[in-house]
């Protein structure tokens, strides 16, 4: 599924990238609007699911449930916080980086599809290296190569070096996406990998959303964009320290409610 995500940013980009170099950014809102509604429609005609039955003695939901089940689970959303706050910033203020270095739309857009067009293999690369490398070797290194593509941009001097560089933070985000959602499928059972997969999200472009969006405006409205790209990368790094202390590795998880296995012909 976020294989496709990024297959789709890819194509869009480009095409409208194209688009607003020529046309302006005048038609952005006529074309949300075209997608909001065809995404609308889409997604009414996928089916829902039943929801999960809890433990009756936990109160507070699946939620509170998840962290009752993993102890290690704070910990490892801490790391993703980290990680991804660095990662937010450099999405959000890259493009304003490129057009300060002289470029425009069809800039920006390249760098984005060429970034977005790596992930794709790499998220399939990843998912095959995990039962290799494990989680906490796929975290933290993926962690330091995104932390390596956001010092760069602070320092590079023209659009095309940046887009260059592109290639770097694709393969670095592609692991971190992968670990964040195995991490999640590995330490808790079946009825709360809904909950488990909502609060990695929630983490990864909710809160560090906020955090990188507020602090990166200021930021790079006040010292700039060197200052801006060398505190997100500081802050991928501490996501990998602390990753590296919380991530499985390739063992059984420790503190994770095992489901009851299958019985055949049941």
């Amino acid at each position: 599924m976020r294989a496709l995500t990024s297959a789709s940013f890819a194509v869009a980009s480009v095409a409208l990238g194209l688009v607003y170099g020529v046309a302006g950014y005048g038609p952005a809102a006529l074309v949300f609007g075209v997608f909001g509604v065809a995404t609308a429609i889409a997604g009414g005609r996928v089916p829902d699911l039943g929801r999960a039955t809890l433990a009756a003695h936990r109160r507070g939901g699946a939620i509170r449930e998840a962290f009752a089940v993993q102890p290690a689970l704070p910990r490892i959303l801490v790391a993703i916080g980290l990680v991804y706050s660095g990662v937010l910033a450099g999405f959000t203020f890259l493009p304003l980086r490129i057009v300060e270095l002289g470029g425009g739309a069809p800039e920006v857009a390249i760098a984005s599809a060429v970034s977005a067009a790596v992930e794709i293999g790499a998220m399939v690369a990843a998912g095959r290296l995990v039962p290799r490398i494990g989680l906490r070797v796929l975290f933290g290194a993926s962690a330091l190569l995104y932390a390596v593509s956001l010092a760069l941009w602070g320092v590079l001097p023209s659009p095309e070096a940046i887009i260059v560089s592109r290639p770097v933070s694709g393969v670095g985000y592609a692991g971190l996406w992968i670990a964040g959602v195995m991490t999640i499928q590995r330490l808790l059972p079946a009825h709360l990998q809904g909950s488990g997969q909502a609060l990695f999200t929630i983490t990864a472009t909710g809160v560090a959303g906020v955090l990188a969006n507020i602090g990166g405006g200021l930021v790079y409205g006040g010292p700039g964009a060197g200052t801006l790209f060398a505190i997100a990368a500081g802050l991928a790094v501490a996501g990998a320290v602390v990753g590296w202390t919380a991530l499985p590795d390739r063992g059984a998880p420790s503190g994770a409610r095992p489901e009851p296995e299958s019985v055949p012909g049941a």
